[in-house]
């Protein structure tokens, strides 16, 4: 992440009072390597706003041909992607997942819901010896007029961990943060959606080994393999309607579920 993205982003949230907020970029790298030796390190790249294609030139696009090619005909969008695999590793290496259960006529969490059992089910049908987590996504963003910035958040939670640690903030997944003028337009959205589709899609269909303790005293460690199945999403009607790549709640035919004019 560039300097100036991490100076704009506390900027953003000392705008809304968060408690110990450092002012720059200077005061996170200070937090950051006091509380954790290893950072977790994300691709930026720059979506063009004319081809919507993804640059790492942050003044111009690099597609010939493109109305932006010699500079931007506006400030492009600033993605910064956050490989997803390694989160997991270190969330599931160090956390216990909660027992599964299941009854079809009760419904008090995702790990217990039908959607959730089809999926178990079927994938042990498949590879019988298999583990399998599930994830929820989740996308949103503000947009701070008095500063002419929008901070767009795309991440996911991993339904299997009890709730009680399924959403501190060290346990959640980070999967993309957007700095702009404005709310990502979806031709933007899509790109920036494209890499996080095809890791979830590799994270489901070959899945991922951990190393965790073995049950046996000699406190010997495994190798263990997981799928990742992204089974839901929780959004508001805006950030659902970027997701989908739907109409916005506004215009007719918006609905994710039906076919109503509205």
């Amino acid at each position: 992440m560039s300097k100036a993205a991490a100076n704009d982003i506390c900027r953003i949230l000392n705008t809304f009072n968060v408690p110990n907020m450092p002012k720059d970029f200077r005061g996170v790298m200070s937090h950051v390597k006091k509380s954790n030796p290893t950072l977790l390190h994300g691709n930026q790249s720059f979506i063009c706003p004319s081809c919507f294609g993804k640059n790492a030139n942050a003044s111009k696009c690099n597609t010939n041909g493109c109305q932006s090619a010699s500079s931007y005909v506006r400030s492009p969008t600033s993605v910064f992607t956050f490989p997803i695999l390694p989160q997991i590793i270190s969330i599931l290496e160090r956390e216990n997942l909660a027992p599964l259960t299941y009854e079809s006529d009760q419904c008090q969490d995702v790990i217990n819901s039908q959607r959730h059992h089809e999926i178990v089910m079927k994938e042990k049908q498949i590879h019988s010896g298999s583990n399998i987590v599930t994830l929820t996504l989740n996308s949103d963003g503000v947009l701070i007029k008095r500063l002419s910035r929008s901070l767009w958040i795309t991440c996911a939670c991993i339904n299997e961990l009890p709730r009680c640690k399924r959403f501190e903030i060290n346990n959640m997944l980070i999967c993309s943060i957007s700095t702009g003028d404005g709310k990502p337009k979806k031709q933007e959205y899509s790109t920036i959606l494209i890499d996080i589709v095809n890791e979830l899609k590799i994270l489901e269909n070959i899945g991922f080994d951990i190393v965790l303790l073995s049950d046996k005293k000699d406190n010997a460690r495994k190798y263990t393999h997981f799928h990742a199945f992204t089974i839901c999403a929780a959004c508001d009607k805006p950030a659902q309607s970027l997701l989908m790549n739907i109409k916005d709640p506004t215009g007719y035919f918006s609905c994710g579920w039906c076919c109503i004019k509205g």
